[in-house]
Parts: C-alpha cells; sequence; structure tokens
C-alpha cells in the first residue's frame, strides 16, 4: 500500500466517523426533548394527583380526573418507551463506534507496523546509504591524506634535498675555508720562521735568588702564578710582567720535587711529583691558600716525568721504577685514580708526550728503547703498545711537535733526532738537526716543550737550551741556543711562550726571559 491510498481510507474512515457522530447527536437531541416532555408529564401527573384527592369526593370529577391521569400515564409510558429506544440506538451507535475504533486501531496498528517496516526499510537504506557515503567520504579522505602524504613526502624531499645541497655546499665553503686558513696559517709560519726571534733576559736585577736546588718550574695558565720546586718544597710567586713575589712555600712533600703542571684550564689547581714515589694534587682554597687536596700513590720509586691531557681529564707518569701510569679523573668533582699501568720499558721512565690528538703516545728510557702507544680514541682510557724503536743511544727528552712527527735528544750528543710516520704507519728516522751542547753528561729533568703558538721547540742539551723552529721548507733550524754553563738547568715556558723561567746551579737563581722578535 503506497502513501497515496494509505491517506484515501484515512479520509473515507473520517467521514463515516462524522456521519456516525451527527446520527447520534440527533439522537440526543431528540433524548433530550423527551426528556423534558417526561418532566413536564411527571409534574402534571403530580399536580393531577393532588387535585384528584381534594377532588375526588365527586365521583363524576374523579372519574374525569382519573381518565385524564390515565392519559397522561399512557403518554408518559410513550415517551419512557420510546427514551428506552433513543438509549438502545445509542447503545448501538456507541456500540458500533467502539468496533468501529477497534477495527481502526488495528487497522492503524497494522498500517503503523507497515509504515514501521517501510520506515525501517527507509532508515535501513538511509543507514546503508549513510555507510557507503561514509565509506565513500573514508576513501576520499585516505586518498586526500595520501595524496597529502605524497605531497609532503616530495615536499620534504625537496627540501632534504635544499638541506643537502645547503650542507654541500657549506662543506665545501668549509673546505675552501680551511685550505684559506692552513695557507694563511702556513704564510704567517713561514712569516715567523722568517722573523728573527729571541728570548731576552728582563728585570735582571731583581732575579731570586735560589739556594736551593730546583727541580721543577710552571706557569698557570694566565701567567700569573709561577710555581717552583725547590728541594721538598714549593714555592708560589705571584708574576706581574717578569716581577716575582713570594706569596706562599708549601712542604708537605718530604723528597725532591722533580715535575710541576698546573691545569691547562684552571689556575686553581696545579700537581707536582716527587721522588718520594708521590703525586700532589694542590687546589687554591676560599682563603686563597694552596692546600693538597689528593695524594695518589701508585709508584713504588720516584717519579721522573708527567703531563696532563688538554681537558684536564688524563695524567700520565713515568718513574725509575721503569712503570708507566695513566690516571683518570671522569669529573670536575671526582678524585683521581689510576685507571692502566704499562711495564714494557726495562729502565727508567725518562720521558713521555702525547701528539694533539691525544691518540698517541710516546715513551724513552735507559733501556735504550722509544715506545709508541695508541688508544682507539681519547674517550677510551685503554692504551696500547704499537712500535719498539731501538736506539743505539739512550736519551732523556723527547717531544711531539705535531701528529705525525716527533723529536729526541741523545745523551752526549751534539744533534737532536727526528722521526716522521710512514705510509705503513710507522715512525722512522728522518733526520737529526744540529744543536749545541754535547759530549757530557747531561742532567735529568727539564722536559722538552713544543709551543705551537710560536712555533718554537727548546730542548736542554747538556748546559745549552736550544730555541728551534722550522723554515721555509719545512726543515727544523736551531735559531737561538743560551749556554748556562752547567748541566743543571730547569726550566719552563708560560702557555703562550712569552717567557721562560729558568733555574741553573751557576747563577742559582730564578731568571725570567721574554719572547721578542726582530
Amino acid at each position: 500500500m503506497n502513501i497515496y491510498d494509505k491517506e484515501t481510507n484515512n479520509s473515507q474512515t473520517l467521514s463515516n466517523r462524522k456521519l456516525k457522530f451527527q446520527d447520534i447527536l440527533t439522537q440526543i437531541n431528540q433524548l433530550k426533548q423527551i426528556i423534558t416532555l417526561m418532566d413536564e408529564r411527571l409534574q402534571q401527573v403530580e399536580k393531577d394527583i393532588i387535585k384528584n384527592e381534594i377532588e375526588q369526593e365527586c365521583n363524576q370529577q374523579y372519574l374525569l380526573n382519573e381518565t385524564i391521569y390515565l392519559s397522561d400515564f399512557i403518554n408518559l409510558n410513550e415517551l419512557i418507551s420510546h427514551f428506552h429506544n433513543i438509549i438502545s440506538i445509542l447503545q448501538s451507535a456507541f456500540g458500533d463506534i467502539h468496533k468501529n475504533i477497534k477495527v481502526q486501531n488495528k487497522q492503524v496498528a497494522i498500517e503503523n507496523q507497515e509504515q514501521s517496516k517501510d520506515d525501517e526499510k527507509e532508515r535501513q537504506n538511509a543507514k546503508q546509504s549513510q555507510l557507503i557515503q561514509q565509506e565513500n567520504n573514508e576513501k576520499a579522505n585516505l586518498q586526500i591524506q595520501l595524496l597529502k602524504q605524497k605531497e609532503s613526502e616530495q615536499l620534504l624531499k625537496i627540501q632534504n634535498l635544499t638541506l643537502i645541497n645547503q650542507i654541500e655546499q657549506k662543506s665545501k665553503n668549509a673546505i675552501i675555508l680551511e685550505s684559506q686558513l692552513k695557507e694563511q696559517s702556513k704564510k704567517k709560519q713561514e712569516t715567523q720562521i722568517l722573523q728573527k726571534f729571541k728570548y731576552e733576559q728582563i728585570n735582571q736585577n731583581n732575579s731570586i735568588k735560589q739556594q736551593e736546588f730546583c727541580g721543577a718550574l710552571s706557569f698557570n695558565a694566565d701567567c700569573s702564578i709561577l710555581a717552583v720546586g725547590c728541594n721538598k718544597q714549593i714555592k708560589m710567586y705571584d708574576f706581574m710582567q717578569g716581577t716575582l713575589k713570594l706569596i706562599q712555600t708549601l712542604n708537605d712533600h718530604y723528597n725532591i720535587i722533580v715535575t710541576l703542571n698546573f691545569m691547562k684550564n684552571n689556575n686553581q689547581q696545579f700537581v707536582s711529583g716527587s721522588s718520594d714515589n708521590y703525586i700532589f694534587v694542590w687546589i687554591l682554597n676560599q682563603n686563597y691558600q694552596w692546600v693538597c687536596q689528593q695524594k695518589l700513590q701508585g709508584h713504588t720509586s720516584g717519579i721522573l716525568c708527567l703531563i696532563l691531557s688538554e681537558n684536564d681529564d688524563l695524567m700520565i707518569t713515568g718513574s725509575r721504577d721503569k712503570k708507566i701510569k695513566f690516571w683518570i679523573k671522569p669529573n670536575n668533582n671526582a678524585d683521581w685514580s689510576c685507571s692502566q699501568t704499562i711495564s714494557e720499558h726495562k729502565d727508567y721512565v725518562n720521558a713521555v708526550s702525547m701528539n694533539e690528538k691525544e691518540n698517541r703516545l710516546i715513551s724513552c728510557g735507559e733501556d735504550k728503547l722509544i715506545l709508541v702507544f695508541e688508544r682507539p680514541s681519547k674517550f677510551q682510557d685503554q692504551w696500547n703498545l704499537i712500535q719498539k724503536i731501538t736506539i743505539q743511544i739512550m736519551g732523556l727528552r723527547l717531544s711531539f711537535i705535531s701528529d705525525n712527527q716527533f723529536t729526541f735528544q741523545p745523551c752526549k750528543q751534539s744533534y737532536m733526532s727526528v722521526f716522521d710516520l710512514d705510509k705503513n704507519n710507522i715512525y722512522k728516522l728522518k733526520a737529526d738537526v744540529a744543536v749545541k751542547g754535547g759530549n757530557d753528561d747531561c742532567y735529568y729533568l727539564f722536559p722538552q716543550q713544543f709551543n705551537k703558538q710560536k712555533n718554537v721547540l727548546i730542548n736542554k742539551n747538556v748546559s745549552y737550551i736550544n730555541f728551534i723552529r722550522k723554515n721555509e721548507n719545512g726543515e727544523l733550524i736551531t735559531e737561538q741556543s743560551i749556554d748556562f754553563c752547567t748541566n743543571s738547568i730547569n726550566g719552563k715556558l708560560s702557555n703562550d711562550g712569552e717567557y721562560l723561567a729558568t733555574w741553573d746551579r751557576k747563577s742559582w737563581e730564578i731568571q725570567i726571559r721574554k719572547y721578542y722578535e726582530f
């Protein structure tokens, strides 16, 4: 059944209902009239009865009134009968209406059920359509997302390509800049080499007399303090443009001080090594007094050499006990501790030196050996022996002057040996450089020092201090030599190479020399 048919049937049903109700209203109106008549008749009957009681003495009149009463009563009965008929008609009409209502309700229920089914179908169809639409929307959204993703990927590729191009360009620029800087540095070095220089003593009238043996000297990082080892004592001097002022004397060691090294990044810490086998770590406290913070014991004989890493987190020591020890400090708040001991030397370990990358270490001893050690990186603690160089004459001093080149001073010789790294990653003797000194015994201590800033190597040989530089051809040339007329000399360059502090057993003075170019 379609919607049009349903509306037609409903309209007819309503019309039939209107007719039924119209008949009922008519019957009800008639019933009202009958009731009114009945009331009137009853009132009249009551009046007649009362009148009859009054006038019953007269038979003739009584009979007449009785006849009237019976007539009224008959009329009343007729009205009552008609009333009952109308009531029956109304009951029948209401029954029909009730039946029609039931039928209509059933029909409406059926129609509603059918409508519900139709509505359900429509809802299902609508839901199906909605699901289909939703699925289509999802597919469309997915396609849009895929397109956006592809667009993003393409954009990312373009950005990455742009970034890669930028990185490559920056890398090329960096390479070009590095090449230019190297060329400038090379030219500067060549210019420096071409320029003559010398270290000249200053403030001679104010030199500090020191009658006790001085085994070590050291400037702090900013060249404001000079520490001097005088037998068992360490004397701390304020240093101001070559002028010295004693500020404190430290007495903790009980044998000769042989090494002094300030931290490279901290003006308020230094370490000392002694013939008493100990290494002391010193700090400047809140009262501006130097105090011993830590005592390191590990060597079984006197310390002979000590070096520090650029970050002040690694210390390497050599000793008369034939051992090389590695000491580490993980952070500023930690204590120093021994991380490794190497026992490859068969006699005293006279000197040690690290290259600039700090991944290689060389050492020399009285066993006529130069040993080369390596670690995988500067962040790993384990060092491994990679080369043994046997020499004819033992030496007391050696130093890296680049990652691939080091120098070595044999005893009682008027030359200094230069070793280069070959293509097989082996250090081999390249050349001998003429130096002053030789033909006599040399005293321990006073290690070789290379100052990169000034491109100067200082090398003690017997009674001389030799100052050596590279010339235009990369050859090492001795530029200056100072004779102290004694083999008992100790000294140290400042970090910037501007000053040289020395003590010698001839003058018994702490002397200060300054770098000059001319």
